[in-house]
C-alpha cells in the first residue's frame, strides 16, 4: 500500500509533499492488544475469536490510514479509510509549531495558525519531525 495516496491525489497542479510525519509505535499496541486477546478466545469459541480479530483489523486499518504531511502550501492531517476526514491548515496561517507529551520516540505536534484552528499530529520522533516541519514551514514563509 503507498503511503499519503489519498493525500497525493488531492494536491493542486503546483503543490509538493516536502515532509512526512509517521505515526509513532505505541499507536500499534492497542491492535496489537486487541489480536492478543482474539488468539486467547480462540481457545474457548471460534465466533469469539473471529469477531475480536474483525475489531482488532478495524483498528488497524484505521491506523494504516491515517497520513500526515507538509506541503509547499499545506500542513495536512488525514484519517479514515471508507470516509477520509482531513484537517490542514495554510502555511502562511501557521502561526506556531508546538510539541507535547515528547515520551522519547513518541509525541504530539500542534500546528496552531490565525484564530483557532489547529492541527494535532502523534508522530514517531517528534523532535526530529517538529525540526524538519519547521524548516520548510521557515522556507516557505522567506519565500513570500
Amino acid at each position: 500500500m503507498k503511503k499519503n495516496k489519498y493525500i497525493e491525489s488531492t494536491l493542486s497542479k503546483d503543490e509538493n509533499i516536502l515532509a512526512v510525519a509517521e505515526l509513532p509505535w505505541i499507536s500499534y499496541i492497542t491492535p496489537a492488544a486487541i489480536f492478543l486477546f482474539a488468539f486467547i478466545a480462540l481457545f474457548s469459541s471460534f465466533a469469539l475469536f473471529i469477531i475480536i480479530g474483525a475489531i482488532g483489523l478495524l483498528v488497524l486499518m484505521r491506523l494504516l490510514a491515517v497520513e500526515m504531511v507538509c506541503t509547499n502550501k499545506r500542513v495536512i492531517l488525514k484519517k479514515g479509510f471508507l470516509l477520509p476526514h482531513t484537517e490542514e491548515i495554510r502555511i502562511e496561517k501557521i502561526e506556531f509549531v508546538s510539541m507535547g507529551g515528547d515520551m522519547g520516540d513518541c509525541g504530539t505536534l500542534i500546528f496552531g495558525g490565525t484564530g483557532a484552528t489547529k492541527v494535532i499530529f502523534n508522530v514517531k520522533n517528534p523532535k526530529q519531525t517538529k525540526v524538519e516541519f519547521e524548516e520548510v514551514i521557515e522556507r516557505l514563509h522567506r519565500k513570500k
